[in-house]
């Protein structure tokens, strides 16, 4: 049942408790938090479904250019694709401060090799092929990223075999392409 008493004190916030038994689905709203505690051996899955064409752009943009958010690596991403030029990455549109430096430091750290450059570029470009499939595309940064991350994958590709990578003469121009 819902409880009307939240961390004591003057402060009343509404919640919900309940046990949740094997073979049990709890859905929770988007505007309300999540607290589990596992009294057994158990699997915890969490999906966040976007609602309206707003909240899909700032969840695919949150994976390809979100600085403002500060989250390493993701706000971050499409440095990668921009080869880490960081004076490129201002025609996206967000200002970076003097916490470049540290961003780029962490950055590397995160994303040592060609593989992992690869591997951060091609989630990008999931993202924003998937935001194009939703009709949310032009309210992205896909349109500015797309070609930039075609271009990292298809040059970390170099000498690879053949045949598993033909599908990267496919990445060019706009997701719309595909």
């Amino acid at each position: 049942g819902i409880n009307a008493e939240y961390m004591g004190g003057s402060k009343r916030i509404p919640f919900w408790e309940c046990n949740q038994e094997e073979g049990d689905i709890l859905y929770v709203p988007a505007n309300m938090f999540r607290i589990h505690l596992a009294l057994r051996d158990s699997v915890s899955f969490l999906e966040r479904v976007a609602t309206t064409a707003a909240e899909a752009a700032v969840t695919v943009n949150s994976k390809v250019w979100a600085p403002e958010t500060g989250v390493v690596p993701n706000g971050f991403s499409a440095a990668v694709c921009f080869n880490w030029d960081w004076n490129a990455l201002m025609s996206l549109g967000t200002p970076l401060g003097p916490e470049v430096q540290i961003v780029s430091q962490l950055m590397h750290n995160f994303v040592p090799t060609e593989q992992a450059e690869s591997r951060m570029a091609l989630g990008i470009l999931a993202a924003c092929k998937g935001a194009v499939e939703a009709g949310v595309g032009p309210l992205t940064k896909c349109g500015a990223v797309w070609a930039h991350c075609a271009a990292k994958v298809r040059a970390n590709a170099r000498g690879a075999v053949a045949g598993p990578m033909a599908w990267l003469n496919a990445l060019s121009g706009t997701p719309d392409e595909l």
